[in-house]
């Protein structure tokens, strides 16, 4: 066989593999709109607010529906903005800088980690190298 005999096969694969690639970028950026902080999942108060307030004056659900449903995308939409502007817990530096700019090593309670929550129970025995199963 000769070259030009593999040429039609080569083309074949470079072309699967192109289409294959093509595809897996279409799907990674659905998949981004559909899951992403911008998709469709999240919910855009204003626009269900003002659909909400269409239904009211349509007669479709009560003034009482309505501000039941405002109250809560307000509130939902507060828990958000607190949630985000509050630290992660467990998210933390292990060393503390002092006032002198040296850095210090954290210590924590024993029995309880960094944030101060308590430690999980012990699963090792206590008696040296042997391993308590609890099950």
């Amino acid at each position: 066989m000769s070259g030009t005999d593999f040429l039609p096969y080569i083309l074949t694969v470079g072309v699967m593999i192109v289409l294959v690639t093509a595809a897996g970028i279409a799907l990674y950026v659905l998949r981004g709109r559909l899951f992403g902080k911008d998709g469709p999942n999240q919910l855009d108060h204003g626009g269900v607010l003002e659909t909400m307030r269409a239904m009211r004056d349509r007669g479709e659900i009560s003034e009482e529906e309505y501000r039941t449903t405002q109250a809560a995308l307000v509130a939902k939409a507060t828990e958000k903005r607190n949630a985000a502007a509050e630290p992660p817990r467990g998210a933390g530096p292990t060393k503390t800088q002092t006032s002198a700019g040296r850095a210090e090593d954290r210590r924590a309670r024993p029995g309880f980690d960094l944030t101060g929550d308590p430690l999980p129970p012990s699963r090792w025995s206590g008696s040296g190298d042997d391993y308590s199963s609890e099950e």
